[in-house]
Parts: structure tokens; C-alpha cells; sequence
């Protein structure tokens, strides 16, 4: 009778599943949040100008 969980075991694994998936999902919308507000940033326009003039001075 291993195999027959409950209703019990039944809803933890489905809360198990949906947590799993909000972390993902959290996750996933931080790591977007963080990598546009780096790309749109002054500092990070400012490094790729000084990147830029010194590629083109090599």
C-alpha cells in the first residue's frame, strides 16, 4: 500500500510543484529586472563608450 498516498500526500506534492515553479518563476523575472535595468543604466552607457574608444584607438 506504498503507492496509494492520500488526498493528504496528494496536496503537498501539488503545493510542492507550484512552489517549485513560483521560485522559477520569481527567478526568472529578477534576473530580466536586473539585467535590463544594467543594460539601460548611465554607468554601464559609460563603460561601453570607454570600451569603445579604446577598442578603436588599438
Amino acid at each position: 500500500m506504498i503507492s496509494y498516498i492520500g488526498e493528504g500526500g496528494l496536496v503537498l506534492f501539488i503545493n510542492i510543484i507550484f512552489f517549485i515553479v513560483g521560485l522559477l518563476v520569481i527567478f526568472l523575472v529578477i534576473s530580466t529586472a536586473v539585467r535590463v535595468g544594467i543594460n539601460k543604466s548611465i554607468i554601464s552607457k559609460c563603460i561601453e563608450k570607454k570600451c569603445d574608444n579604446q577598442d578603436k584607438r588599438d
